[in-house]
């Protein structure tokens, strides 16, 4: 009998004890490249699957329970006859000793019984990473003491406080005057003020400057608060697979929102590890996330 391989979800099922090794007819091992990464690094993860002739079973696909570990990304290859592997891209962004949970595989041996096999679970210690240095908190200084010059009266906020309400009011009248040049007199939809933002940002000269982390973080910030104001979600709360669920969730039509996976994504990755994307990837980054915020401005929800 041939074998055959159901490209179906998978049967695995999280979180069960670790094995000694693979059942007769089928075996599944696990590994990983490196048992030590920094937050959002990402991660390969394999699988060795080994099946005898006449065996079937479901190939595994992206949606295996790793928490709280995230596929990212996964490929099939099959190195030989009889043996198939599968790459996971895989990546956290909590801090601390974590396990890959072992995994089950069920399978049909030869005789048509059913069976499963099962893979160890892989300790894996997420690091955090430093702060990027153009976002380094400056050291704070003490007030500087002038030599002969008493020290004002605590009163004297209160002389000021009449000049401080008549410039406060003034800004406020000038800023209204100006929203309704730019504006005509119409308030700007969340789709034209992302639009807007993302241009100032793409205007900084961050990438000419190697700031690339401030550059993902804004483009990022300006993406959530518009599918927040988009959707009236708390999209500042979420996690990037929790964020895209929910649009997923609220869109009419096919329902995936992979642009918008991808463009988070990657500000995740570059944002949370030493990642550097040179400055053509990084321009390409904000027309990406134009595209994104003009498909979800013309997508109805439910």
């Amino acid at each position: 009998m041939e074998k055959k391989v159901l490209a179906v979800t998978a049967l695995i099922m999280g979180l069960l004890p670790a094995a000694t090794g693979g059942a007769a007819g089928l075996s599944i091992r696990a590994e990983v490249e490196r048992d030590r990464i920094e937050i959002a690094e990402p991660l390969k993860f394999t699988l060795t699957i080994t099946a005898e002739e006449g065996v079937d079973f479901v190939m595994p696909d992206e949606r295996i329970p790793l928490s709280p570990f995230e596929v990212i990304g996964y490929r099939i290859g099959e190195d030989r006859e009889g043996v198939k592997r599968i790459e996971y891209l895989i990546t956290t962004y909590e801090v601390g000793e974590f396990e890959i949970p072992s995994l089950i595989l069920p399978y049909r041996n030869r005789d048509g019984g059913m069976e499963e096999a099962r893979t160890e679970p892989i300790r894996v210690v997420v690091e955090g990473v430093a702060p990027p240095e153009e976002e380094d908190l400056k050291g704070i200084k003490g007030p500087l003491k002038v030599d002969g010059v008493d020290r004002p009266s605590g009163l004297w906020p209160l002389a000021l406080l009449p000049a401080g309400i008549i410039l406060l009011l003034t800004i406020l009248v000038l800023w209204r005057r100006e929203g309704r040049k730019e504006g005509g007199g119409m308030a700007l939809s969340p789709a034209e003020k992302a639009l807007k933002e993302l241009e100032r940002i793409e205007g900084m000269g961050l990438i000419e400057r190697g700031e690339m982390k401030r550059y993902h973080r804004l483009i990022a910030e300006l993406l959530r608060e518009y599918v927040g104001e988009r959707f009236s979600i708390d999209a500042g709360k979420m996690t990037t697979g929790e964020l895209v669920g929910e649009v997923e969730g609220r869109i009419r039509g096919d329902g995936r929102m992979e642009p918008l996976w991808e463009v988070l994504m990657d500000c995740d990755l570059v944002k949370f590890s030493r990642y550097r994307p040179d400055p053509q990837e990084a321009r390409g980054l904000a027309e990406r996330t134009r595209e994104v915020i003009l498909q979800l401005s013309s997508t109805g929800s439910v």
